[in-house]
């Protein structure tokens, strides 16, 4: 998958090495097939990215806040 940084600070620690930080401009070629990583934004702004793939994507969402419920 290919990623590109719209804005904010886009923060990706691969595991078992240092994290990196990518902003507005930065790109990245994420690999695929169980490529273990974390990732987050800096809380300074939201992170805006645009992500293109040529195949099957998924998300695994670990320790993330549940959204209110609506009323």
């Amino acid at each position: 998958m290919k990623v590109a940084f719209v804005s904010g600070t886009y923060i990706q620690a691969p595991e078992g090495k240092p994290e990196v930080r990518l902003g507005p401009g930065s790109y990245l070629n994420q690999p695929g097939d169980g490529y273990r990583h974390t990732t987050s934004c800096d809380s300074a702004s939201e992170c805006v990215f645009f992500a293109q793939s040529t195949g099957k994507f998924d998300l695994k969402v670990v320790g993330a806040a549940k959204a209110p419920a609506k009323k």
